[in-house]
């Protein structure tokens, strides 16, 4: 048993506690990058996709995502073209280097993962797997009942 259970009487307060301190810990280890990284590995691993689609995959709101593709744009990881069927769409593409960098940052993603869950044995990796895609399928039916339906799937 943990520590909390002293401190937090019921088992909500103490996965609170703890979901915390995990997401710090998370966004801490992660580093100063996270949402190029997130963006980077969604375009290696997806492929080129409209500016929309990523913002419906990643929630990030138009203007932050917008000015984060411009940082990544003049690193000269991604090229933008208007989209020739719809000139309301831009199409976002990685470049050779993108997806050299791409490359990268799943394959750090890959080893931070391995570490983040080498406590844990296979049949609990499957067991949280398993509990947080419940949660998560209850925060997404909460935000879809609320009007907020596209914050953050991938």
């Amino acid at each position: 048993m943990n520590q909390y259970h002293l401190l937090y009487k019921s088992p909500t307060e103490q996965l609170l506690v703890l979901f915390y301190k995990c997401t710090h810990w998370f966004l801490y280890r992660n580093g100063q990058d996270i949402g190029k990284k997130r963006v980077m590995s969604i375009l290696y691993r997806r492929g080129d996709m409209t500016q929309r689609k990523l913002l419906d995959r990643t929630g990030i709101r138009s203007a932050s995502l917008s000015t984060l593709l411009s940082k990544i744009e003049a690193n000269g990881y991604i090229r933008r073209e208007r989209c020739p069927e719809d000139a309301r769409n831009v199409n976002i593409m990685l470049t050779d280097a993108g997806k050299a960098e791409g490359a990268r940052i799943v394959q750090e993603q890959i080893q931070f993962a391995q570490r983040l869950f080498s406590a844990l044995d296979e049949h609990e990796k499957i067991q949280l797997v398993r509990l947080l895609g419940k949660l998560f399928a209850s925060w997404k039916a909460e935000n879809k009942l609320e009007g907020r339906e596209n914050e953050g799937y991938e």
